[in-house]
C-alpha cells in the first residue's frame, strides 16, 4: 500500500510538470538540499533550479535565505529520485559588497537586479548576494523566480547618464566664491568636498587636494577625517 502511495505522488508531481523535490511547493519556494547544506532549490514550472549560497554560508530553511554557518543546524537527507525533472544547476553566488539594493528591505527579500534580468538579489544577514538564473531562463519581477527568457516579467531600469561639469563652469563657480575675501581665506571646494579652494589677491584662487581619507572641514578650517566632516 505504502509503495502504491508513493507511486501515485510521483506521477501526480511529473504529469503537473514539477521537480519531485517541489511536489509539496508552489512556484518560486526556496527549499533546503538534504544533501548540501549551502545549496538550496528554487521551484518552478518544469526543472527547479539548484543554487548554491556563497562560501562560508549555508541555507537557512527558517528564514529561507542564506545565512552565516553558526546560525544554521544542518539535519542530513536523500532527494527522491528524480529521472525526468532533474534539477539545473546555477552558477556559483557572490556577495555584493557595497550593493544598496538591500536598504529598507526584509532578509530573505527577492530583488530583480534592475541592470541584469538574468541575475536577482537577495537580502541576507551576510549582505546582498546575487544570483544568477541558468541559461534560457530570466528573472520574473512579478513570479520572483527564473522563469523562461520568452514567458518572464523583466524589469531593466535605464541608467541616466551623468553629464560631465563643464571646466569653464568649475572654474566660474569656484572664481565666484573667491570674489570680496581676503587673501588667504580657504573654502571648501562646492562640487569637491575632499578639496578646499586657497583665494588670493585679485580675486585669484588655486584648488589643494586634501590627503586620502579627509575631507575639509569649514568649521576647523582644515582637511579632517572624514568620519568628522559632512559633505
Amino acid at each position: 500500500m505504502e509503495l502504491i502511495i508513493i507511486m501515485v505522488v510521483a506521477l501526480f508531481a511529473t504529469a503537473n510538470g514539477f521537480s519531485l523535490i517541489c511536489r509539496n511547493y508552489r512556484s518560486g519556494a526556496l527549499i533546503p538540499n538534504p544533501e548540501n547544506c549551502s545549496e538550496f532549490f528554487m521551484c518552478r514550472p518544469g526543472r527547479a533550479v539548484k543554487f548554491s549560497c556563497p562560501r562560508n554560508t549555508r541555507f537557512n530553511p527558517v528564514i529561507r535565505a542564506c545565512d552565516t554557518n553558526t546560525a544554521v543546524r544542518c539535519i542530513p537527507g536523500q532527494l527522491p529520485v528524480d529521472n525526468e525533472y532533474t534539477p539545473i544547476n546555477a552558477a556559483p553566488s557572490v556577495i555584493e559588497l557595497g550593493n544598496s539594493a538591500c536598504v529598507n528591505q526584509r532578509i530573505a527579500s527577492l530583488l530583480p537586479n534592475t541592470r541584469s534580468c538574468s541575475t536577482f538579489h537577495q537580502c541576507s544577514s551576510v549582505g546582498v548576494i546575487t544570483f544568477e538564473c541558468p541559461p534560457g531562463t530570466l528573472f520574473d519581477a512579478n513570479r520572483l523566480y527564473c522563469e523562461r527568457s520568452d514567458t518572464a516579467s523583466c524589469l531593466i531600469v535605464p541608467e541616466i547618464p551623468i553629464l560631465p561639469i563643464p571646466p569653464d563652469f568649475i572654474d566660474t563657480e569656484i572664481h565666484r566664491r573667491c570674489i570680496g575675501q581676503r587673501e588667504g581665506t580657504k573654502i571648501r571646494n562646492p562640487l569637491n568636498c575632499r578639496q578646499y579652494i586657497h583665494c588670493s589677491s585679485g580675486n585669484r584662487f588655486q584648488v589643494f587636494d586634501c590627503p586620502p581619507g579627509t575631507a575639509f572641514n569649514e568649521q576647523q578650517m582644515v582637511c579632517d577625517w572624514e568620519r568628522n566632516v559632512q559633505c
